[in-house]
């Protein structure tokens, strides 16, 4: 029932979209001829189905339809309208909705969200959150002055991620400038979940002033409801005609782990009592800071760049979706261009480790080094060749457990466009070279050592079909072990019919595949189906079938898909 309302709704928006932009945009139509105006934008619809075989669990549910509208309406040349709109069959256990609608119209330099939306102010604030709310942007001149308020986060009361509570934000800023120019904001964040609308007996009680040493481990992580404080500082200059570029970022942040643990006296505050009316310091607050400095030198065939980053481990902003604390790094790089830009350099540097203020048993450097060339040798022929190496190290003793982890990598390809039997071809040769180990002892980790080589010739057959073999071989060294061998096969071919028809008419293709991945052998089928329907409507169908084989402990499985899309491109039409 639940699959057959759903393919309803999402063919039962197209229908809607589609009638709706026709009467908009036909030529008779008597609101356009008074109200001259553009009309442009997407409206897409999708169905996913999904079968499992095997012993393991399915990754993904039985079916998925979405719809996803983003239609824009500007009239007299200066007032526009957007609407964003998504909705989608899944979704129900998550802490944001997948179900969106929104609203953002704009008029002379200001811009009103409505609805849900996304509007990202810096790195260590708000960026990739959606609030179901209401916001502003004014930019008078080179001034911009912007604030939103919402919910960022519904009640869950279990889900895939565990309980949630409610969570509602209110950000702002203020800059100056341009992006892509010389600028500088300032940034606010204050969100803050309602500890009533979970309920009681799906939480516990802070633990902060207990050893949490002692406390189970499903009790460290438990749902709890928070609240935090961000004020964070952006600027970036440009010198000397955009030769040298300097970008800087800071912040601070005050978090709260749980709102039901006990406010701290105003009396021993100190500093912090300035604080203290923005949000309450209680037992489980803790506050850090986090920066970024990063430049870039440009001269002719010549670039630099480099940056260092600290984020204690004490940062938290509840206006990401994800941040790493507890790191410190930084990175240098640099390319340069040759011979009439045919040969290109690349290099690359990063540095990183945690622990900064030995909180940690045991500190963590990774390090990643990065030189690559690429080459045209004609104006058909290319090659590339790149050297990568990668490090993982615990700062422990010989017999203690961490990871000491070396792996280095090799990787080169050739690719030409020549003529096969009087028809083009091209031809592409990889190659890949790839060693890691753990060196220490009492991990007790085999070496491995991977080769692989990768032919594959595309030969057009014709004007609109094109077919093709390819080949790749594989061997596998694991310490001792004998070396395992793999050779695969695969084939592919393309193919497209009535591409004299606006729209591109009907497009085919197909490939298979056997390829060797993570020890496992993987047989893949794939075709796709497009065709131009009329009012620039495009109906797209794709099938595909993989087949694992099992590996150690991990059984064979195959998964199946079948996905059906209807785009509609809405050009930009004006009315007579």
């Amino acid at each position: 029932m639940r699959h057959r309302i759903g393919i309803a709704v999402v063919f039962a928006t197209s229908a809607i979209a589609l009638t709706a932009e026709a009467q908009l945009a036909g030529p008779s139509s008597s609101i356009w001829t008074r109200l001259p105006g553009v009309f442009a934008g997407e409206i897409s619809t999708t169905s996913e189905f999904y079968r499992h075989g095997g012993t393991t669990d399915a990754r993904r549910p039985g079916a998925l339809f979405r719809a996803v509208m983003s239609p824009q309406l500007t009239l007299f040349g200066s007032v526009s309208m957007g609407v964003s709109a998504a909705l989608s069959t899944e979704g129900s256990e998550f802490r944001q909705n997948i179900n969106l609608l929104g609203f953002n119209p704009s008029y002379r330099g200001v811009t009103v969200h409505a609805g849900d939306f996304t509007r990202d102010y810096s790195d260590y604030t708000l960026t990739g959150t959606n609030v179901r709310g209401a916001g502003v942007d004014v930019a008078p001149g080179n001034f911009l002055f912007s604030v939103q308020t919402g919910r960022a986060q519904r009640t869950v009361a279990a889900g895939s991620d565990g309980a949630a509570y409610q969570r509602r934000l209110l950000a702002a800023s203020v800059g100056y400038g341009q992006t892509g120019g010389n600028r500088l904001a300032i940034t606010m964040l204050k969100a803050k979940d309602d500890p009533n609308s979970l309920e009681q007996d799906l939480v516990i009680i802070d633990t902060t002033v207990r050893d949490t040493m002692l406390v189970p481990e499903p009790l460290k992580f438990a749902a709890s409801p928070q609240e935090n404080l961000v004020l964070g500082l952006e600027s970036e200059l440009h010198l000397f005609s955009d030769m040298l570029t300097l970008k800087g970022k800071v912040a601070a942040s005050l978090f709260t782990r749980d709102l039901r643990s006990q406010i701290v006296d105003d009396a021993g505050l100190g500093a912090l009592g300035a604080v203290n009316t923005l949000q309450p310091i209680r037992l489980s607050t803790s506050g850090d800071n986090a920066y970024a400095v990063e430049g870039e030198f440009r001269r002719g065939i010549v670039g630099l760049r480099g940056g260092v980053e600290l984020i204690g481990p004490g940062f938290t902003s509840l206006g990401l979706p994800s941040l790493i604390s507890d790191r410190k790094g930084y990175n240098l790089g640099g390319n340069v261009v040759l011979f009439g830009n045919r040969l290109a350099l690349l290099g690359e540097t990063r540095s990183q480790v945690n622990n900064i203020q030995d909180q940690r048993a045991a500190r963590t450097d990774r390090g990643t080094n990065m030189l690559s060339a690429a080459l045209s040798l004609t104006s058909s022929t290319s090659t590339s060749l790149t050297v990568l190496t990668n490090t993982a190290a615990t700062e422990v003793s010989p017999l203690a457990t961490g990871i000491d982890m070396r792996m280095a990598a090799v990787t080169g390809a050739i690719s030409t466009r020549a003529s096969l039997l009087a028809r083009p071809t091209s031809l592409s040769i990889a190659y890949g070279y790839q060693t890691s180990r753990d060196a220490l002892p009492a991990t007790l980790v085999p070496n491995v050592v991977g080769q692989n080589i990768t032919v594959t010739v595309l030969s057009s057959i014709t004007k609109n079909v094109s077919l093709g073999p390819s080949f790749s071989g594989v061997l596998n060294r694991i310490g001792d072990k004998d070396p395992e061998t793999n050779l695969l096969f695969g084939f592919s071919g393309r193919a497209r019919f009535f591409p004299e028809r606006r729209g591109g008419g009907l497009s085919t293709s197909a490939n298979l595949s056997n390829t060797f991945s993570a020890g496992r052998q993987v047989r893949s089928a794939r075709a796709d189906v497009s065709y131009a329907l009329p009012f620039e409507t495009r109906l797209s169908v794709q099938a595909r079938h993989t087949s694992y084989t099992a590996f150690a402990t991990r059984p064979a499985f195959n998964e199946s898909f079948l996905t059906i899309g209807m785009t509609r491109s809405l050009e930009p039409s004006r009315g007579p």
